[in-house]
């Protein structure tokens, strides 16, 4: 349910070619009907190359964010935290939290304006 409230937020309250970057870009994309950058490489292949034995998906997502330059972020409290330091504090600004709690869900989610 949480993804879906994330997705249809972004719906309204973002311009229609704003692309958007997660983790989880199903739901998320489905409702928001925006441009979606996956940081499990699903939707870009070039993406999921970055995921190696030796990597993880926030190497893949510090890469992508930097190759892309995503209008939104959203992210999961706390899971990217390289990603959050390096990119996140300088370059973007919470715009929505959705607390995992109100949701049955064990983080919250956040939205990130990035110009």
């Amino acid at each position: 349910m949480i993804y879906r409230e994330v997705g249809e937020w972004l719906k309204i309250n973002t311009p229609p070619n704003s692309s958007v970057a997660a983790l989880e870009v199903g739901i998320i994309g489905y409702y928001a009907q925006r441009p979606m950058v996956d940081f499990a490489g699903l939707i870009q292949p070039e993406i999921g190359a970055h995921l190696t034995p030796r990597t993880t998906y926030e190497d893949a997502a510090l890469w992508a964010v930097s190759q892309y330059r995503p209008h939104y972020l959203v992210l999961h409290e706390g899971a990217f935290p390289r990603l959050e330091q390096k990119y996140v504090q300088q370059e973007c600004t919470s715009v929505q939290r959705f607390p995992g709690e109100t949701y049955g869900y064990s983080t919250d989610l956040i939205i990130y304006a990035c110009p």
